[in-house]
């Protein structure tokens, strides 16, 4: 009947003022921490404001396409992270010579070559070649957590050392 149905619009109606009341109040409050001088009220007035002019934008329906970049990027990242931690490592971290300008982690220039050309390598890997109905982050994780910990090992045994 139609009281059923006006119940059920008031309860998605409340639901939804709800949720965005939350969204607001931590886009408010994260705002407000960023820009102290403007206080949480205005802070959260110029979240609030943004968000419905953002409504208005036909090209925020492209933000599935920017969601998927990143997680395209994390991927790989994580894949190195994880597989350098756990098998590389073997969970062990010297963390005075994080600190130390020419410890073990220098590498080149503060970069290491093995985990960005994998990072690279995995980020093209999860856009060009797995499809998408295949979990592409799991198995581009795992890929580059693979390859990585492979080379890395491989140029242990060749005693090659990356500056």
């Amino acid at each position: 009947s139609w009281v059923a149905f006006l119940v059920v619009l008031v309860f998605l109606c409340v639901d939804e003022w709800t949720i965005n009341v939350l969204n607001l109040y931590s886009a408010g409050l994260s705002l407000s921490n960023m820009f102290e001088r403007i206080g949480r009220f205005w802070a959260t007035l110029v979240a609030s404001v943004l968000g419905v002019a953002l409504c208005g934008d036909p090209d925020v329906l492209n933000f599935f396409r920017y969601i998927s970049m990143f997680g395209n990027v994390f991927s790989p990242v994580a894949g190195v992270l994880v597989f350098d931690y756990l098998f590389v490592r073997r969970m062990h971290i010297d963390v005075a010579a994080l600190y130390n300008p020419k410890g073990r982690y220098r590498y080149w220039a503060g970069f290491n070559p093995v985990a960005v050309a994998w990072t690279v390598s995995g980020f093209l890997i999860c856009t060009y070649v797995i499809p998408t109905a295949s979990i592409p982050a799991f198995l581009t994780l795992f890929i580059t957590g693979v390859g990585y910990m492979l080379t890395v090992r491989i140029m242990q045994r060749a005693d090659v050392r990356v500056l």
